[in-house]
């Protein structure tokens, strides 16, 4: 269409073909002053002297992977000396006494069996003796969780000759709490040296407050490696910030004083302030 003035009908085609004008010559322009920069600045920028400074990329990705490649070994050593400090309190991590205490309590049955089989008596305290000095154990010493439930310690056992005997122990452990979770179970498997029914026999602990420990030190574990990326991650922008994205500025920054100057030695920097002027004007 046309642009309507006061002044009568100008066509629009004409200007943009004029502005398309005017940027191919800009084009021009540039090239020959590309052309011209090489040359201008071996002689008046010692900074970008190529003849002076040959590997100057090559020395500064050096210097970028060698940042780069300490950083990370760094990263990697603190991590294998940190990771374990947050599994200092799940103490012990392998506890034998579980399973010592286990085949205690069988060979006591057994020897309560053989004893009241070889005997008259009808009840023996050995396996009750046992289970008291197993429950002192955890109570008294630093591990925090403890026996809850012996299975397949029968009490009321019958002997071969058909004599009813009791072996009490069992039930000492029914006052101890059950955890709420199966998770925080600990079962612990006996090979029976008697044959009885329920066999082999188990042992199960309470390891409610081993469990809630070991979540807390996978959060607080989790949560030291989300702020250690962070840190890297806000140490390793500054880095290539310092690195890469500064000589580039001072790079580009000096190109631009140079050709700066080049436009004004060739006059050309008028002409191209008075293009935009005139095309601010047209707009």
């Amino acid at each position: 269409g046309k642009m309507q003035t006061s002044g009568g009908g100008v066509d629009a085609t004409l200007i943009r073909v004029a502005r398309v004008a005017k940027v191919g010559a800009r084009v021009g322009r540039l090239s020959k002053l590309m052309k011209c920069i090489s040359y201008y600045l071996k002689d008046k920028d010692k900074r970008l002297d190529l003849s002076q400074n040959p590997a100057e990329a090559k020395k500064l990705s050096g210097r970028l992977m060698l940042t780069l490649s300490t950083k990370v070994s760094l990263l990697t050593i603190l991590l294998v000396l940190a990771i374990p400090f947050f599994s200092i309190a799940q103490y012990p991590e392998q506890d034998l006494s579980m399973l010592v205490w286990g085949n205690k309590l069988e060979a006591d049955y057994q020897r309560s069996y053989s004893d009241l089989n070889a005997t008259s008596m009808n009840t023996s305290s050995l396996l009750e003796d046992s289970v008291r000095e197993m429950m002192t154990f955890y109570d008294v010493g630093t591990a925090n969780y403890f026996p809850y439930r012996l299975d397949t310690f029968t009490e009321q056992v019958t002997l071969p000759d058909g004599r009813q005997v009791t072996i009490p122990g069992a039930a000492l452990l029914e006052s101890q709490a059950a955890p709420r979770q199966l998770s925080d179970v600990m079962r612990i498997t006996v090979t029976c040296k008697i044959h009885r029914p329920g066999c082999p026999a188990n042992l199960y602990f309470n390891f409610y407050s081993p469990r809630r420990i070991e979540v807390a030190l996978d959060m607080g574990l989790a949560a030291f490696i989300i702020l250690l990326m962070i840190f890297v991650s806000a140490n390793l922008n500054q880095t290539l910030h310092k690195l890469v994205v500064q000589p580039m500025e001072s790079m580009l920054s000096v190109v631009k004083d140079n050709a700066s100057q080049l436009l004004k030695q060739f006059g050309l920097e008028d002409d191209m302030e008075a293009d935009e002027d005139l095309e601010e004007t047209e707009l």
